[in-house]
């Protein structure tokens, strides 16, 4: 109301989610552009412009952009908490809408560095173990099937922090080369040489 009384066209803001949910419903003598977005309007004044990277709707756009890249079936790893959920229901809802197969959800705790059980989970590996120990009680002797035994997912959805998304990559090295990653905006920091870290 300041902002139109003052003579301005048009206003910026706010940032926080809270605000933007009461001006998202408010009568407004201009139109605002909000830099962020309301999670519970469901239907937001016509003036009120809602501007945001919502990582759910990056998630579904990754999951767009695997389907048009040929892959029909993919793993996932998430951050365990409510953002990692949120992604993933993301994700999961538009890949099975595609009709793409999943053939994987782990998820890595947020505090601790290690993501490799959550990779292993991701890559099949208890799987492949399952079938070590098959194959050995047949045989009647062990069998060593190491990473290099198990197979990567072709394609692999990873949501997290660029450093977190850079152990993945490295932690998955051990079980082959080829598998194409995709994730959000958050996996990138804005440091190029950082993507050449090992």
């Amino acid at each position: 109301q300041q902002a139109a009384q003052a003579g301005a066209g048009a206003a910026i803001g706010p940032r926080d989610k809270a605000a933007v949910a009461e001006v998202a419903i408010a009568s407004l003598p201009i139109p605002v552009l909000a830099l962020n977005q309301a999670e519970s309007v469901a239907n937001p004044a016509a003036n009120v412009y809602q501007f945001a990277l919502s990582p759910e709707d990056e998630a579904r756009q990754a999951a767009d952009r695997a389907w048009l890249d040929g892959h029909r079936a993919i793993a996932a790893i998430t951050p365990a908490g409510s953002w990692g959920d949120r992604v993933y229901a993301s994700f999961e809802g538009r890949w099975q809408a595609l009709g793409g197969q999943l053939l994987a959800h782990s998820q890595y705790d947020a505090a601790p560095n290690d993501v490799a059980a959550a990779v292993a989970a991701a890559a099949g590996s208890d799987e492949a173990r399952r079938r070590q120990e098959a194959l050995q009680r047949v045989i009647g002797r062990t069998v060593d099937a190491g990473a290099e035994g198990q197979a990567a997912p072709p394609a692999l959805f990873v949501a997290g922090t660029a450093p977190r998304v850079r152990a993945v990559r490295r932690e998955l090295r051990s079980f082959g080369p080829d598998t194409v990653i995709y994730s959000t905006s958050s996996a990138w920091n804005g440091d190029p040489a950082a993507e050449s870290e090992p």
